[in-house]
């Protein structure tokens, strides 16, 4: 018998959530960017309702890929798992974004950070 798991709630509810019990926060900046416009707005929503519900806004912190490779062929390995990831999560959500000009917007801010390589430098 297959059931079906629930889904995961909104980015809005857990950083609502979050404010309002007072715990810190860990964000995704390409999530952030992807669903709210970027990590200023993140912080805003999480501060605005911390104060709401009368929480000391906790710790915001973001979270970052890092790999670390012993040899040439970990390194490509890893590399290949990141790309996978992006090619089988990044991607598809994209998809789910139905205002293209936020698209172009996202793509454009997460572009201008550098992060755009996606083949190891030769």
């Amino acid at each position: 018998m297959w059931l079906p798991l629930p889904a995961p709630p909104p980015p809005k509810l857990s950083i609502e959530l979050a404010a309002r019990l007072g715990c810190g926060l860990i964000v995704a900046p390409f999530a952030a960017a992807m669903s709210f416009g970027g990590l200023k707005q993140v912080a805003d929503l999480y501060n605005e309702t911390a104060s709401k519900h009368g929480q000391k806004p906790g710790r915001l912190m973001c979270s970052y890929f890092t790999h670390f490779a012993d040899t040439k062929e970990q390194e490509m390995a890893q590399r290949a798992r990141q790309i996978r990831y992006y090619k089988e999560c990044v991607i598809p959500a994209f998809r789910v974004i139905r205002r293209p000009r936020r698209r172009a917007t996202t793509i454009s801010s997460t572009s201008s950070t550098g992060c755009t390589r996606s083949r190891p430098r030769t």
